[in-house]
């Protein structure tokens, strides 16, 4: 299997967290680390980035609803990004998608968050490149 690499960064005050290769049993310990770190912070919003990957499995797709779940105590919303239509289609079969919000882009994910008092409105990808 390909490895996995995670990274975190800000937009703003959203936390993002992006992978890329393939989210399995090897390898979701590494993004529950990450997603941990960034949920430490207390941020209004989390972004996890699926975009980059490959492969997810159901061990994935539970750090995935299980870090959603702790992020309520911290009052932060996280938000998925899952370009690749398999990957969307892994959270609808094993019945985990229900209350988690799948969307195609971070800029789309960002976007969802406007109504959001606690997130800056610069995160607005209009906003954000100046136009």
């Amino acid at each position: 299997m390909m490895n996995l690499s995670v990274c975190r960064h800000e937009v703003d005050s959203v936390a993002v967290v992006s992978c890329r290769g393939e989210l399995d049993g090897e390898s979701a310990e590494r993004l529950s680390a990450e997603l941990e770190l960034a949920l430490d912070a207390r941020p209004p919003a989390m972004v996890v980035d699926l975009g980059g990957l490959t492969f997810i499995d159901s061990t994935g797709v539970h750090v995935v609803v299980r870090k959603r779940a702790a992020s309520v105590a911290v009052e932060t919303t996280v938000l998925v990004v899952a370009v690749a239509e398999r990957i969307r289609d892994v959270f609808r079969l094993t019945g985990l998608a229900e209350g988690v919000d799948l969307h195609r882009s971070i800029p789309d994910a960002l976007t969802s968050l406007l109504p959001d008092p606690r997130v800056a409105v610069a995160a607005h990808p209009i906003h954000a490149s100046g136009r």
